[in-house]
This record gives C-alpha cells, sequence and structure tokens, in this order.
C-alpha cells in the first residue's frame, strides 16, 4: 500500500487549490484507490485533519513521521507548494521517495529548473501548461486536469421572456467579447427574432474598449457589463453559453459553466477548448476570428430548440466528467501509472 502525502497550501491559497486538495485527499482515501493519504498544510484546510508544517517543532515531528514511512508518494497541490515538498523530499532517504506535482491553474507558473529537479511526475491543467513546464523540468509531464465544483450551479432558471447569451472572462484580453459585440451586429438585423440581449462577465482591462465598440455598432443597448460574478451563480440566469476567445490561459470555468448549469455552447474551435471539449457533441463550435460565424451560431441555436436541446443533452452526460471527483481520478491514475513504472 502507497502512503501518499497531499502537500497543501500556505496561507494565501485559494479556494481552487484547496478544493484540489480536498478532491485528491477523498479519493486517495477510498478503499481501492491503491493510496493512503496524509495530508500537510502549512495552513488549515477547511476540517480536514492537517498534519502541520508551521515551525522547527513541525518538523520535528514531520521528520519522525517520514522515517517510519517505507514507501512515500509526495504530492505537491500547486507551484507555491514545491517548497514544502522539496523541504521533506530532502528528509527521506534517497530512492525511497517519489515526487509529483499538480499544477490546476490555467497559467503556466514561472519555476526554474532547480524547482523542479527532483519532481519525477507533473500533472499539468492543459497541453499549454504541460509545454512550459516540460521546458523547464526534465521529469515527464502529463495533463490530468482540471475540474468544477459543480455542486455550487444551479440550472433551468432563467426567464423565457427574452434570450439571454451568457460570457465569462469577458473582458481579459482574447476573450472573443469584440468578437461578440461584431456577431451581436449581424444577429440585430434579423427582424424576426424575439428579444435578446447578451451579459459580459468578469473583470479586466477592456471595458471602454468594448463599450466603444458597442456604441459604434449600434448594439450598446443590448449589452449588459456585469462585472466579476461567480458563473456558478449567474450562469443558469442565462439560455445560451458563449465562449468566443481564443486565450491559451483561458480558464476551464469559462468554457464549462455553460456546461455545468445545463445549457447549450457555442465557443470558438481553439486548441484549448478543443482539449476541454472533448464530447463535440455536447458544443457548437466556430472559428476564432470570424463575427459572422458567430451570429450565424448563436441565431442557429436560439431559433432551433431541437438543437439547443440536443447540445444540452450531450451537456448533461458531459458534466460528471468536468467535475472535482473526476479529476482527481485523472489526477490517482496518473499517479498509480507512473509510480508502477517506478517500481518495475
Amino acid at each position: 500500500m502507497l502512503t501518499a502525502l497531499v502537500c497543501g497550501q500556505n496561507a494565501s491559497a485559494g479556494p481552487g487549490l484547496q478544493q484540489t486538495a480536498r478532491a485528491l485527499y477523498q479519493a486517495m482515501g477510498q478503499p481501492k484507490s491503491g493510496f493512503e493519504p496524509a495530508l500537510i498544510s502549512a495552513c488549515q484546510l477547511g476540517d480536514l485533519e492537517c498534519l502541520p508544517a508551521r515551525g522547527p517543532g513541525d518538523y520535528f515531528r514531520l521528520w519522525r513521521w517520514l522515517r517510519s514511512q517505507d514507501r512515500l508518494l509526495l504530492v505537491a497541490i500547486g507551484s507555491q507548494s514545491l517548497k514544502l515538498a522539496r523541504r521533506l523530499y530532502k528528509m527521506r532517504k534517497k530512492g525511497a521517495t517519489m515526487l509529483a506535482c499538480v499544477f490546476e491553474d490555467a497559467r503556466p507558473p514561472v519555476l526554474a529548473s532547480r524547482d523542479l529537479a527532483p519532481v519525477s511526475l507533473c500533472i499539468c491543467s492543459s497541453a499549454f501548461v504541460c509545454q512550459a513546464i516540460e521546458a523547464a523540468a526534465r521529469a515527464e509531464c502529463v495533463v490530468a486536469g482540471p475540474g468544477l465544483d459543480l455542486e455550487a450551479y444551479e440550472s433551468g432558471r432563467a426567464s423565457s421572456k427574452r434570450i439571454i447569451f451568457g460570457m465569462g472572462q469577458s473582458l481579459q484580453p482574447d476573450s472573443g467579447a469584440l468578437l461578440l459585440i461584431r456577431a451581436m451586429s449581424a444577429l440585430w438585423q434579423q427582424q424576426d427574432l424575439p428579444p435578446w440581449e447578451a451579459r459580459l462577465f468578469g473583470a479586466g482591462p477592456r471595458f471602454e474598449e468594448i463599450m466603444a465598440e458597442a456604441e459604434k455598432l449600434g448594439v450598446l443597448s443590448r449589452l449588459a457589463i456585469l462585472g466579476e460574478q461567480p458563473l456558478a451563480k449567474v450562469s443558469g440566469l442565462c439560455h445560451i453559453w458563449l465562449a468566443p476567445g481564443n486565450s491559451p490561459v483561458e480558464k476551464p470555468e469559462t468554457l464549462w459553466a455553460g456546461i455545468a448549469a445545463g445549457l447549450p455552447v457555442v465557443c470558438s474551435d481553439t486548441r484549448l477548448h478543443c482539449e476541454l471539449a472533448w464530447n463535440s457533441a455536447a458544443f457548437l463550435q466556430v472559428s476564432h476570428d470570424n463575427p459572422q460565424e458567430l451570429a450565424r451560431a448563436m441565431l442557429e441555436v436560439a431559433r432551433d430548440r431541437q438543437l439547443a436541446g440536443k447540445l444540452a443533452a450531450a451537456g448533461a452526460r458531459m458534466r460528471p466528467e468536468i467535475g472535482l471527483d473526476a479529476m482527481a481520478a485523472r489526477i490517482c491514475q496518473a499517479l498509480r501509472t507512473k509510480f508502477a513504472d517506478k517500481e518495475n
């Protein structure tokens, strides 16, 4: 039986990292997982029982605990945990420990080769992150994430009085918001559509640019820029979810919020979206640089309720696979495969 040590974060850890640590810890605690997890953290992670790592006394107790383990798998959750994980790794006898790191963020961390020197396996959230890590690491890099907290999402609450298009991370560079504004201009000319509007969520530097473009093209009255809000709360208030961006560091929730909320989804055909949209039946994909194509897709889903229902049904089948439990299962499988290779 392996002993898996999941290294938690310091006090600055965000909720996403804490959710990843919790999900992985719980998955490793299953009877047939092949792991026996223990959680080490520089701060308390909710109600999970942790081995503390906050001072010299804690490190002495950890050293004694580490000496009692024959075979050990250290898993650092996020780049901020690497320093702690490497310190624990050095306490161990050479050759008795495997060190892995989970990078669940959409943006590649800034790490030097020496930071990753003892790491045997890097588990990344996307191929883009994987390529960035491979440039600095000699370790094997695989893609096995990410995941969403599906329990936070609600569906079926949107009013039927008008068609509401929703979009997340809208004010960031390469979000596709300008493409949407131009598509809205083409949609404006359709006389037989019921009332509609586009709601843009998220914070960023492109507010004035988007507002100016909407005013210039005459669609300002159909646009609502609603700022940073939890997509789990607002995506269910929409009818159709849009992800027209082409950023390689776009958060997975920007695309998956529509699936989690039970909506039909229209997205661009970028590499990241093709990677995250492995069930192509759940998405209507369009070019990331053609507003007319985006407008046609929006119009098609808005008019054709059978198509919208088909997309939503395919998304419902995909939904369990984007959750935290599925993410943790993928990470556990990657760890089992790598550890078995090392043992052999």
